[in-house]
């Protein structure tokens, strides 16, 4: 990487920024167009070969401006149930019972490998059963970090499956003899 590339440092905000800069440029560049919609089964759906130049709508600064605040309008249930949930899951954190979890869970695949290969499964079923029942999609984003310890522990590191020594002490380790064995600190 060069010198330049290493220099910069690239903010969040500012690349959202400049995506919707970019964005707005090509409204005044791009022609317009739409297909036609029908409604199937309760739902709206494009109809093949039905597209068509519609009249042009540039947008401009006061667009701009208005499109972040347009677009937390329209996802404010995602918005709010991730903050939610992000916010239990710290409390939860705090408390340590996600790494007990996470360290019992290894510890059972750990004592039996036959049984290994059920984790993906299952918690293919669990994250399904909820998109099915109450339709959990980018929600399911925020239980990764609950997910990558416990699949590192559980030899799922593909670059470490050559080694057997590697074994749950390599990714979860007790915070003090002392206390009990279901508190676990999480070294990344």
């Amino acid at each position: 990487m060069s010198r330049i590339l290493k220099k910069i440092k690239l903010n969040t905000f500012a690349m959202i920024l400049g995506i919707i800069v970019v964005v707005t440029v090509m409204t005044w560049i791009v022609p317009s167009g739409s297909y036609d919609r029908v409604e199937h089964e309760g739902r709206m759906m494009v109809v093949s070969g039905t597209y068509h130049a519609v009249e042009r709508a540039p947008q401009g600064i006061f667009d701009v401006l208005k499109a972040p605040i347009h677009g937390f309008a329209n996802t404010a249930e995602v918005i709010v149930f991730l903050l939610v949930i992000g916010g239990v899951l710290a409390v939860v954190e705090k408390t340590g019972a996600i790494t007990a979890g996470i360290g019992a869970a290894s510890q059972f695949f750990q004592k039996n490998p036959k049984l290994r290969f059920l984790f993906i499964p299952l918690g293919i079923i669990v994250f399904s059963l909820c998109g099915a029942t109450f339709g959990m999609c980018e929600e399911a984003l925020i239980f990764v970090p609950i997910f990558i310890p416990l699949a590192l522990s559980s030899l799922f590191d593909l670059g470490r499956m050559h080694d057997r020594s590697h074994h749950l002490d390599d990714v979860v380790r007790p915070q003090n003899p002392q206390k009990s064995a279901g508190q676990f600190n999480l070294r990344f």
